[in-house]
């Protein structure tokens, strides 16, 4: 597919019939700014990717013309079978969300480095179970977690971005996603629980 965000954004509104003004007012902002973006005289920020993409229920590799599927559905793109592989799903797509409230690109640098950690480990471990212990890559993955810990406690000091980044907010703002997260939450507790005899 090689339809541009521009095109598709226009064609989404105009799939649904509303006008320019009604798609601006329900997506918090000015109608001259959507028709900037309609028209590719401006980019968006991630954040309004993601929202215009939950206001029109596509998701943002279609928006992004990078497929001509519409919707996602964890369970079918990833292959999920089980409550655990979906809540995961789900949960990351929490952790694209709260990321781009937050707009901080050190901050999603290291988040990223983080996780890239975390997938390698479950990857490296596919491909080559019998592989030995790397106690290297256990401070290396702690790095990776110091790092991303420091620029979530710098970002956090600015008061609107604690303010959109609490609890409360994201429940409000991101309510499926965060029953993943609380249900994972659970499940983690209970495992450290069960460490601690």
């Amino acid at each position: 597919m090689k339809t541009d965000f521009a095109s598709i954004l226009m064609r989404l509104r105009r799939e649904r019939n509303l006008s320019q003004k009604k798609a601006a007012d329900d997506l918090g902002i000015s109608q001259a700014l959507l028709s900037h973006y309609e028209n590719g005289i401006r980019e968006p920020r991630l954040e309004f990717i993601i929202r215009a993409c939950e206001y029109y229920g596509v998701s943002t590799d279609y928006m992004l013309g990078r497929t001509d599927e519409k919707s996602f559905d964890g369970k079918i793109a990833l292959n999920c079978s089980d409550d655990d592989q979906h809540r995961n799903a789900v949960a990351a797509a929490l952790i694209i969300s709260v990321l781009s409230e937050a707009g901080d690109e050190q901050l999603c640098s290291s988040a990223a480095k983080y996780i890239a950690f975390s997938v390698y480990n479950v990857l490296s471990a596919l491909c080559s179970p019998a592989k030995p212990y790397e106690p290297l890559f256990d401070a290396a993955l702690k790095t990776a977690e110091s790092a991303f810990l420091t620029n979530l406690r710098r970002v956090r000091k600015d008061p609107e971005i604690e303010e959109r980044l609490s609890e409360k907010a994201l429940r409000s703002n991101y309510p499926v996603q965060f029953a993943s997260y609380d249900e994972l939450s659970e499940i983690v507790r209970n495992a450290i629980a069960g460490m601690a005899l």
